[in-house]
C-alpha cells in the first residue's frame, strides 16, 4: 500500500472547518505527512456582468 505523503485541508475558520483542520493536523503527525492548509473565502455574492474593459 502507498504511503500518504501530503494531506490538504480547506479552512474558512468556521467551527466545522476548525475541527477538520485539527483532525487533519493530528492525522498528518500520525502519518508523518506534510499538511497543506488552504484558506477558503465564502462570498455571499458574486460580481455580475462586470465590465473588465476588454
Amino acid at each position: 500500500m502507498k504511503r500518504i505523503k501530503k494531506i490538504m485541508v480547506a479552512c474558512d475558520f468556521s467551527e466545522y472547518s476548525k475541527e477538520a483542520l485539527k483532525y487533519a493536523a493530528e492525522l498528518a503527525v500520525d502519518l508523518k505527512a506534510d499538511l497543506i492548509v488552504t484558506n477558503v473565502i465564502n462570498s455571499c455574492f458574486a460580481p455580475q456582468n462586470r465590465d473588465l474593459g476588454a
